[in-house]
C-alpha cells in the first residue's frame, strides 16, 4: 500500500518489500507485481519496451526469497494487483 494511500499502514513491517533500484520502480510503476503465492508476474506491457522486457524478464515468475520475520501480507499484494499492477496493453 502506498504511504500516501494508507496512513494506518505506512509503519506495518509487512507492508514493505525490500526490492532492487530497478524492480523496485517497475513495481511502483505497475510493471510487475508479486502475487500472492509470492512470485513475480510481469505485465504485457513491458512487450512495447524490449529494453525494460530484458531487464526484468530475469525475474519473470520467479519466487521471491520469503522472509522469516514479518513477510509481506497477501492482502496488500492483492491491492498491488488491483490497483496498481498493468495488465493489459493500453
Amino acid at each position: 500500500m502506498p504511504w500516501s494511500q494508507s496512513k494506518k499502514d505506512r509503519l506495518d513491517p509487512q507492508n514493505g518489500i525490500c526490492l532492487s533500484t530497478l524492480v523496485d520502480k517497475a513495481f511502483d510503476k505497475g510493471y510487475l507485481t508479486i502475487t500472492s503465492e509470492y512470485r513475480v508476474l510481469l505485465s504485457p506491457l513491458l512487450e512495447k519496451d524490449v529494453i525494460l522486457y530484458n531487464l526484468l524478464k530475469p525475474y519473470g515468475n520467479k519466487k521471491i526469497k520469503y522472509p522469516k520475520f514479518a513477510p509481506p501480507k497477501r492482502e496488500f499484494l492483492q491491492w498491488h494487483a488491483e490497483h496498481v499492477f498493468k495488465r493489459y496493453i493500453e
